[in-house]
C-alpha cells in the first residue's frame, strides 16, 4: 500500500483516535465503504469515438482502470450482471433494438449504474430509463397542432443555422459541492465546456439535480440567443436511483479532448463514489384519516 501511495502521490496519515473533531466519527454508519466498479463502455456503430476514445484515455492512461469495451452489436449477448458500471457516450443509440432496452433496464434495477453523456443521456431519458417502471408517463395520444411555417430569405439561412448550434463555448453552473458527484470541489460554481444541443430538465427530485447551469451561463464562446435560454437554469448533471441502481445523466462531455480537468473529477466520481448516492425521496407526511 505504502509503496502504492507513493508512486501515485496520495499522501498517508495515521490516527490516533477514531473521535472527529467535526462530522461523523470513524467507524459511523454514516461513513460508507466503497467498492471497487466493474467498468463497461458500449462502443462500436452509432456510439461517438472521438468521445468513447476520451473516456478510455482517462480511466486507462490516468486511472490504470481501462474499461471492458462492449460493441453495440454484441451488446444483446453481453452478461451485463458483471459489471457495476455501464457507461454510454455521445451517439444515435435509435438502433438499440426495445430488447437491449429492457435488457439495461432491469439491470439497472439490479443494481446496476448506467452513466449517460449528450446523446445518450437524451436516450435514456427518452426510454425512461432513470425512472421505475411504475413512474414512467404515458405517451401523449394527441399531438397539437403545428405552428404556421415563416418565410426567411434564402440568404439569411447560415445566420439562421449559427443560432441552433452550439460548437463550443465554456459555460457557468451551479455545483452543489455537499452531492458524492461533486466530492474533492469546493467552490459552488463549475465552469465546463459546452459543444452539442442536449437539454434537460431539472430532476422533480430536489435532491437530484447537483450541477445545474446558471441564470446566465455564457463565459466564453457563442451561444445563440435561444440556445442561452435554453440552457439557463437547465441540468447539467442528474443523478437518480432507479430500483437497486442508479442513472447519471451528463448533458456535456465532462472529458472533452482530455484536457478539460475541471469537469474530469465529476465523471470520475460519478464511478467511484457512485453506489453511495442515496435515495432522497422524501416520504409522505400529509395526514391521513383512519
Amino acid at each position: 500500500i505504502l509503496s502504492d501511495a507513493v508512486q501515485s502521490g496520495v499522501p498517508i496519515t495515521a490516527v490516533a483516535t477514531g473521535l472527529a473533531s467535526a462530522g461523523p466519527d470513524l467507524g459511523s454508519p454514516s461513513i460508507e465503504p466503497l467498492k471497487a466498479p466493474r467498468v463497461a463502455m458500449v462502443t462500436g456503430p452509432g456510439v461517438s469515438p472521438p468521445e468513447a476514445g476520451e473516456v478510455w484515455q482517462v480511466l486507462d492512461e490516468r486511472m490504470q482502470a481501462p474499461p471492458v469495451m462492449i460493441d453495440t452489436i454484441n451488446l444483446p449477448y453481453a452478461d451485463l450482471s458483471r459489471y457495476s458500471h455501464l457507461l454510454m457516450v455521445n451517439g444515435d443509440y435509435s438502433g438499440l433494438a426495445p430488447a437491449q432496452v429492457e435488457q439495461i433496464r432491469n439491470w439497472i434495477l439490479g443494481g446496476g449504474i448506467l452513466v449517460a453523456s449528450k446523446g445518450a443521456a437524451t436516450w435514456a431519458t427518452q426510454n425512461q430509463l432513470h425512472k421505475p417502471p411504475q413512474e414512467q408517463p404515458q405517451e401523449p395520444n394527441d399531438t397539437p397542432p403545428g405552428d404556421p411555417k415563416p418565410i426567411r430569405a434564402y440568404g439569411q439561412y447560415d445566420d439562421d443555422f449559427s443560432q441552433t448550434v452550439v460548437g463550443g463555448a465554456i459555460v457557468r453552473a451551479d455545483a452543489d459541492v455537499t452531492h458524492p458527484l461533486l466530492y474533492g470541489y469546493s467552490d459552488s460554481e463549475l465552469l465546463i465546456f459546452r459543444n452539442g444541443t442536449d437539454f434537460f430538465e431539472r430532476s422533480d427530485n430536489p435532491y437530484a439535480t447537483p450541477l445545474r447551469y446558471t441564470a446566465d451561463p455564457l463565459v466564453s464562446g457563442f451561444l445563440g440567443a435561444e440556445r442561452e435560454n435554453q440552457l439557463a437554469g437547465s441540468a447539467a448533471a442528474i443523478a437518480e436511483r432507479v430500483g437497486a441502481g442508479a442513472v447519471i445523466r451528463f448533458a456535456d462531455n465532462l472529458n472533452f479532448r482530455g484536457f478539460w480537468y475541471g469537469t474530469n473529477k465529476v465523471y470520475l466520481n460519478a464511478i467511484y463514489l457512485s453506489e453511495i448516492i442515496g435515495n432522497t425521496e422524501l416520504p409522505d407526511t400529509r395526514m391521513r384519516m383512519q
